[in-house]
């Protein structure tokens, strides 16, 4: 059929897909490219040009403003497949993200006296937005999915932002004076913006920004422009699958120096979890593209690497050992708060409601149960949620992922949703894992883009 021959409505529908679909990649670009830059960004704000904290607050929301403008339109587009009979095909994976939102829905609507506390209003809303940035980006992807070329843009975004963070990380960590970050108004940010936790006798700064190295000494950690220890570490759960596997596709020796620069960015933030969760990735990667001989290489690398940096460093020597006897403050402390929570579930297996765990708990109403807070991701999730969130969680993520695993065992698969399967299958994994420590849906870097991506390679499967 001609242009000429088809209906208004056609030509009405298939106009607004495709602006949907360039909205959608303008959208994610823009977050590549300022997620990063948001804590940094507010600070200077706040401290440098000493904005009022609610002036401040507008404009930090700038991406969930954007999100939900992206999100409109993709419903828009989905609107408009049910003008023309053409609906939206669902598959099973699409109504556990549907139930999903049902379940943040009936928990907000809930009296705080069927559940195990009492959270605010406040506390409620930002729980429900944090729990929602797992579908509202992965239907997005969904009903706009990028088309194969700008996966390839995204890819060498996300490799750009890595290259530029760790960059800057290295020159921070070894030229840039622990002082500055106080001058620039980091406490200011921390304590009084975000209300949480920060060291009076480590200048004021959050915890996360140094780590035990012995019982009386701490490290400090590469915080980079995100100027938090975890909230630089978690954006490697997205940016290591994705660096690895452009060189795999084609390893020439910039993609190596890069590789190189990205790791040892990650190795000065000095963060366990991710560390480990971050080589483990880089392994899948490999794995999946059939690198024999990288996988040998990048071990006996590792170990040599690790020896070396415990032969030469008595506080390195003393970190390693101490975090493998359990010794070291926060792996006990995790210990505890693990066996804690899980009690706590058994009394509650509804959870205790929205915004009742982890940051927004802490923030808004001062009664986070141990072990349900900040450094255990699941914990959390059942915290607010209870065994019913953790099922549909589980669910969600059983769907990604077999799709995913699926989409690389076909051969004959069109490379490019390959490629995406590859990714989006190494980021899922590493998630998992590294919510047994530290959620990554604390970072906007990855609970953003790795749902989208999750989306996109679904619709690419059903299509």
């Amino acid at each position: 059929m001609t242009a000429a021959q088809r209906s208004p409505i056609t030509l009405s529908s298939q106009r607004i897909e495709t602006l949907g679909q360039k909205l959608s990649s303008k959208a994610i670009f823009v977050f590549i490219a300022l997620l990063p830059l948001h804590s940094l960004l507010i600070t200077i704000l706040l401290a440098q040009f000493k904005l009022p904290f609610g002036v401040v607050r507008g404009i930090a929301a700038w991406k969930e403003v954007l999100l939900g403008l992206t999100f409109g339109v993709a419903m828009l587009a989905l609107a408009w497949r049910y003008v023309r009979y053409q609906p939206l095909r669902l598959i099973w994976v699409d109504w556990v993200a549907l139930a999903w939102v049902a379940l943040v829905i009936l928990y907000f609507g809930l009296q705080d006296s069927l559940l195990g506390s009492r959270p605010n209003l406040v506390g409620k809303a930002y729980g429900a937005r944090d729990l929602l940035l797992y579908t509202m980006p992965y239907f997005i992807g969904r009903l706009l999915p990028l088309s194969e070329n700008q996966i390839k843009h995204v890819f060498q975004a996300i490799f750009t932002v890595g290259l530029v963070t760790c960059g800057i990380a290295i020159i921070e960590y070894f030229f840039v004076p622990i002082e500055w970050h106080v001058r620039l108004g980091v406490p200011i940010y921390f304590k009084d913006f975000l209300n949480t936790y920060v060291l009076e006798w480590l200048y004021n700064l959050p915890s996360n920004y140094w780590i035990e190295a012995t019982p009386t000494s701490v490290m400090r950690r590469a915080v980079s422009v995100y100027l938090s220890g975890q909230g630089f570490a978690l954006p490697f759960l997205v940016v290591i699958p994705v660096t690895v596997h452009l060189f795999c596709k084609k390893p020439t020796l910039w993609r190596s120096l890069v590789a190189i620069i990205v790791f040892a960015g990650l190795t000065l933030n000095l963060t366990r979890a991710t560390i480990l969760v971050g080589f483990f990735e880089t392994l899948l990667v490999l794995f999946l593209h059939r690198k024999w001989k990288i996988i040998l290489a990048v071990s006996i690398g590792a170990v040599i690497g690790l020896g070396v940096g415990m032969a030469a460093s008595p506080q390195i020597r003393s970190f390693v050992t101490r975090s493998i006897s359990g010794q070291e403050t926060s792996i006990s402390t995790r210990t505890t708060q693990w066996a804690e929570g899980i009690d706590d579930l058994a009394e509650y297996p509804l959870g205790h409601g929205l915004g009742f765990s982890g940051q927004i708990g802490y923030r808004t109403s001062k009664v986070v149960v141990s072990g349900q807070g900040q450094e255990a991701g699941y914990l959390k999730l059942t915290g607010d949620l209870g065994l019913p969130g953790l099922a549909l969680f589980g669910a969600w993520f059983v769907g990604i992922l077999g799709t995913a695993v699926l989409t690389v065992r076909r051969t004959a698969q069109n490379p490019a949703t390959r490629d995406l399967a590859i990714v989006v299958l190494a980021i899922g994994c590493g998630f998992l894992l590294n919510n047994i420590a530290a959620p990554p849906d604390q970072s906007p870097f990855v609970i953003y883009l790795f749902p989208w991506l999750a989306g996109c390679l679904v619709a690419w499967r059903g299509e």
